[in-house]
C-alpha cells in the first residue's frame, strides 16, 4: 500500500458508518487518503461471485431464468460494495496506525466522572 496522504478536511469516518455508505461515498473516502480503489481486487471478487452463483443456479435449475440473473447481479453488486468497504477500512486503519507511530509510547488511563466503575477508578492515571 502506498504512503497515505491523510484525509482532507473533516474527521476520520467512523468505521461503523461505512456500512451505510454508497460506493460513490466509499470511493470519495479512499480519495481523501490519496488512494484509488483496487480495481483488480474488485474484478477478482466479481468473477468469484458470478461464477459461484451461476454454477449454483445451473445445478439447481438448469438454464438460469430472468429472476436468477437478477439475483446473481444483486449478489455481485453486494460483494463489490463489500470489497470497497474493506479497502476503505484498511485505509483508515493504516492511517490511524501511521499517525500513532512515534506519537505516544504509552497511553494514560483516565476515569471520568462519578459513574466510573471500580475497575476504571483503580486504573486512573496508570500508564
Amino acid at each position: 500500500m502506498p504512503a497515505l496522504r491523510g484525509p482532507g478536511p473533516g474527521r476520520l469516518p467512523d468505521l461503523r458508518n461505512l456500512a451505510g455508505k454508497t460506493p460513490k461515498r466509499l470511493v470519495a473516502t479512499l480519495e481523501r487518503f490519496g488512494l484509488e480503489p483496487d480495481i483488480r481486487a474488485i474484478e477478482r471478487r466479481a468473477r468469484q461471485v458470478y461464477e459461484s452463483r451461476l454454477q449454483q443456479a445451473i445445478e439447481e435449475k438448469g438454464t438460469p431464468d430472468r429472476e436468477t440473473w437478477k439475483a446473481i447481479d444483486a449478489d455481485n453488486e453486494r460483494a463489490l460494495v463489500q470489497v470497497l468497504r474493506t479497502q476503505t477500512k484498511t485505509a483508515i486503519h493504516a492511517y490511524r496506525k501511521e499517525r500513532l507511530r512515534g506519537v505516544a509510547k504509552y497511553f494514560v488511563w483516565i476515569a471520568v466522572g462519578d459513574g466510573s466503575c471500580p475497575s476504571c477508578e483503580g486504573r486512573h492515571g496508570q500508564r
